[in-house]
């Protein structure tokens, strides 16, 4: 599902008013083994983001919905650099959906977006929200399945508790 992503990208770095997410990436060539560096300009991908204070999740957001046809992840962080995040963030990563073509464009990924899609980048969002519990996220991410409990469960310490059990003590946080 996601075809391309960016962590931990400079906020300071991105060209706004040419909409320009820019970054390169490796394609090794078919007649060599020497890898090439492709430029591509993410700003038209859709999927996921995180904001970042350092490198401090504060906020987990997406553009993924086909109503939002004219929306990507480039128009979302240029809307938060205006809006009530705009001192609050310094880093982003994205995770988009939409394929980079061998040339460096960035293949739209609407016509193509299904309701299985949706339904996955805000299975991604809540997973996002679940495990990073940034601040600024008002409302708490919602897994489009079925919430099983486990058996027999004992309350132990957090510090004692393995990554999965600590997952599901934040879904019980969130589920109250």
């Amino acid at each position: 599902m996601i075809k391309a992503y960016g962590r931990h990208w400079k906020r300071e770095l991105v060209d706004w008013r040419n909409s320009g997410l820019y970054g390169v990436f490796q394609r090794k060539s078919k007649s060599a083994n020497k890898a090439k560096k492709i430029q591509t300009n993410c700003w038209r991908q859709r999927g996921i983001y995180v904001l970042y204070e350092g490198y401090r999740p504060v906020y987990v957001g997406q553009v993924s919905t086909k109503a939002e046809s004219n929306r990507n992840i480039g128009i979302r962080l240029n809307e938060h650099r205006k809006d009530h995040f705009r001192d609050r963030w310094d880093r982003f990563s994205w995770y988009g959906i939409c394929t980079i073509l061998v040339d460096g464009t960035v293949k739209d990924a609407t016509a193509n977006q299904t309701e299985k899609s949706a339904r996955v980048i805000n299975d991604l969002e809540a997973i996002a929200i679940f495990i990073s519990d940034p601040p600024y996220n008002k409302r708490d991410g919602s897994l489009d399945a079925i919430r099983v409990e486990q058996e027999g469960y004992d309350d132990a310490p957090l510090a004692e508790l393995s990554d999965r059990t600590l997952l599901e003590k934040i879904f019980e946080r969130l589920d109250k």
